[in-house]
């Protein structure tokens, strides 16, 4: 069951047009599983299902990328399938991302992983983190929308038949899963979003106290520069533009925005995100980590999710 608390930004809403109807209408994500600035990119879609996410990707990768979409479910692939043979850079390949060279994709092939609620099983799912890992390349970033609880949930809660109607059954305990990426190596990631998933009547009865929230998350492949707390070394980061839909800003992640020609101090590990990565072409850096004055204020643990409402407009370049 899809849960629709998360909108699709602008630059996503005006390509859905162009996706196969069959494609849209079996979509089972979220919406918001995309990030910026993926022309040119390799993308691999995880637990593509029926490829929306796939085809939006091929859309924007352009000509010179390329997308492959990873599902386990032969039903869903077929569907993806249908309509693939007309996009030049879109494939579908049956298998596991926590066993990807079975699919024939390549370690540290992908300059993008993306997934929109393809990963999580009501477990977290070690495997397929560390899959992802070394399916990236240096610098590579995931991008991800979840289901996400505040507590672990009881198995008889998990198999309920309104939880599994509710599409709640495959959350996960937000701080199982930071323990969890920490072990892999992703010892800081970012949240973009956390919206709280409403829980109607008979669903609420069966949880009591525990909240859901749908979180969409972004982690960056560098293990040789992010520390496991915010370090202060002085540095600037300015958005120079360029980024598609992106002309007044830049979000790194729910707390950092990166006005157009704002300089922004930033933590050794942002100004980490924004310099070695595929953002850097678009970011112009002061300063390096000769001198460390000690940790950046502001670090934090999961982020309280806001309700669910319509987005405010806020005009882009398309």
């Amino acid at each position: 069951m899809t849960i629709n608390v998360m909108t699709d930004p602008r630059y996503i809403r005006n390509l859905l047009p162009e996706v196969p109807e069959e494609v849209r209408d079996t979509f089972a994500g979220t919406g918001a599983a995309l990030p910026p600035a993926l022309e040119g990119c390799t993308v691999v879609v995880a637990g593509c299902g029926t490829g929306r996410e796939a085809y939006l990707a091929a859309k924007l990768v352009g000509e010179t990328g390329r997308v492959i979409g990873i599902d386990a479910c032969a039903e869903s692939l077929a569907v993806a399938r249908k309509y693939a043979d007309a996009v030049a850079n879109l494939e579908f390949r049956e298998g596991r991302i926590d066993d990807a060279a079975a699919a024939g994709i390549e370690a540290e092939s992908a300059d993008v992983v993306i997934a929109n609620c393809g990963l999580f099983t009501g477990e977290c799912p070690r495997p397929l983190f560390e899959g992802i890992w070394n399916t990236l390349k240096m610098g590579g970033e995931l991008y991800f929308t979840e289901v996400f609880a505040n507590r672990r949930v009881e198995d008889a809660v998990k198999q309920n038949d309104a939880v599994r109607a509710a599409g709640l059954s495959r959350a996960v305990y937000q701080e199982d899963f930071r323990r969890m990426m920490a072990k892999v190596g992703w010892i800081d990631f970012r949240y973009m979003d956390s919206v709280r998933v409403p829980l109607e009547a008979d669903v609420a009865a069966v949880v009591g106290e525990t909240e859901y929230a749908v979180r969409t998350i972004r982690a960056f492949k560098l293990p040789e520069f992010i520390e496991d707390i915010c370090e202060q070394y002085g540095q600037w980061a300015t958005y120079e533009g360029g980024i598609p839909g992106m002309c007044q800003y830049f979000d790194l992640d729910d707390h950092h925005r990166f006005f157009l020609d704002v300089p922004m101090s930033v933590c050794g590990n942002s100004c980490c995100y924004v310099e070695n990565t595929r953002y850097g072409k678009f970011f112009h850096i002061e300063g390096d980590r000769t001198h460390h004055v000690g940790p950046f204020s502001g670090c934090g643990k999961a982020p309280e999710p806001r309700d669910p409402a319509p987005v405010t407009a806020v005009a882009k370049c398309a």
